[in-house]
């Protein structure tokens, strides 16, 4: 995975305008019908959200913004807790079972918590 960010082979973060229009669009509604969305950032490896800090943070705070728009809407970021732990991941973007294992039982601890 280092040798492909090296190279830059991986996958760029961006905004793709179309379909943050019909993100938005999508929230709006959801938001207007006083129906709760949780928006949950899924764990990636460490070094593809350090491929583009500058990015990766402007998408963060996208979602972090978004969720203290409206009390319909919630933010988990797994990201923080569980990047770094590579034994649960198959790819740098994909949980391998142990992983989606851990994710799950996160966002069912999340539920309880949260809802």
């Amino acid at each position: 995975m280092r040798e492909q960010i090296t190279k830059g082979q991986q996958r760029h973060i961006a905004f793709e305008p179309e379909l943050m229009e019909t993100f938005e669009r999508t929230l709006q509604l959801l938001v207007e019908k006083n129906i709760k969305v949780i928006l949950v950032n899924t764990p990636i490896a460490n070094l593809l959200n350090q491929y583009e800090p500058e990015q990766y943070e402007k998408i963060i705070n996208y979602f972090h913004d978004k969720a203290k728009s409206s009390p319909f809407i919630y933010y988990w970021d797994m990201n923080p807790e569980y990047s770094e732990r590579y034994e649960l991941f198959f790819d740098p973007i994909h949980l391998n079972p142990q992983g989606q294992k851990v994710a799950s039982d996160k966002i069912i601890e999340l539920f309880e918590c949260d809802l």
